[in-house]
């Protein structure tokens, strides 16, 4: 079995998003997104990648930002409470701190959430 990266970090993926122009940011949100995905294998969703946010951004005016943000923070709070881990990352707060523009803050919640989940995943895969 594939172990999940652990250790992820924003203030890396900001440093190297800008180094690289943003091209940095379009692997890191497509692994993460996969990760999820083998991680909550068995509920019966989808984290969409980071093509699906970028070919749908501009033409629903951002609402597509929102409605993924809200799904991936859900899917992964009902991951974590069904693993007995207490984290909340849920769909509303991703919503209301991407609506206040605190998308550094929504980003944050959702990286540290992953890399709850995926210690609890490795631990369980070891």
């Amino acid at each position: 079995m594939k172990r999940i990266a652990e250790r992820r970090r924003l203030r890396y993926c900001i440093l190297l998003g800008i180094l690289t122009l943003g091209i940095y940011l379009i692997p890191f949100w497509q692994t993460l997104s996969w990760d999820i995905n083998v991680m909550l294998k068995g509920d019966g969703k989808c984290t969409r990648g980071v093509l699906w946010r970028i070919l749908l951004f501009i033409p629903t005016f951002g609402i597509y930002g929102l409605a993924w943000h809200y799904r991936t923070g859900k899917r992964l709070q009902h991951g974590l409470h069904a693993r007995g881990i207490l984290y909340d990352v849920g769909g509303a707060l991703q919503v209301l701190l991407c609506l206040c523009g605190l998308y550094v803050i929504a980003d944050y919640l959702l990286i540290h959430a992953t890399n709850r989940l995926a210690q609890y995943y490795n631990a369980k895969r070891a």
